[in-house]
């Protein structure tokens, strides 16, 4: 359920990025390029969000699923492109210009959220967290056969 409630969000939100990304015009220096390298730490990232939908917080999987729409949206635009992402959303400024596109709005909007989310997931369950001294224990011991087996 909470997958679904995660592509619910991200797909229709990937597809009006990739629409209108095909109908506004982008200028030239407007394009953002991109490597393979880029591409594949996207794709990996996708796994991981899907990982996190099981944190319980209502939030977690809404922000999960703008995050992801933003990183399929431009990880598609420079698939299609080239590996040129266009940017056809264009503010001018005093300094210049700024150009972006909707998938860079949902990844910058699902990342402040679900970091929120689980940070006051936490916060709010702290009591399920190990004590700073028993977590050190956990980390600098050597686990033995024993700690291995899962409890009866």
């Amino acid at each position: 359920m909470r997958v679904a409630v995660l592509l619910a969000v991200a797909l229709p939100l990937a597809a009006a990025d990739l629409w209108l990304k095909t109908i506004a015009a982008t200028p030239p220096w407007a394009y953002h390029e991109r490597s393979a390298g880029w591409i594949l730490l996207c794709l990996t990232l996708l796994p991981v969000l899907l990982l996190v939908t099981r944190v319980p917080s209502a939030l977690v999987p809404p922000a999960a699923g703008l995050l992801a729409a933003g990183v399929l949206g431009n990880v598609m635009s420079a698939a299609w492109n080239d590996l040129y992402v266009p940017n056809p959303i264009v503010v001018q400024g005093e300094r210049g210009f700024l150009a972006f596109n909707l998938a860079d709005v949902f990844a910058v909007v699902g990342i402040v959220l679900l970091f929120g989310a689980i940070a006051a997931w936490l916060v709010r369950n702290r009591s399920l967290l190990p004590e700073p001294r028993e977590a050190l224990v956990r980390v600098t011991k050597p686990r033995s056969r024993s700690d291995r087996r899962p409890p009866a």
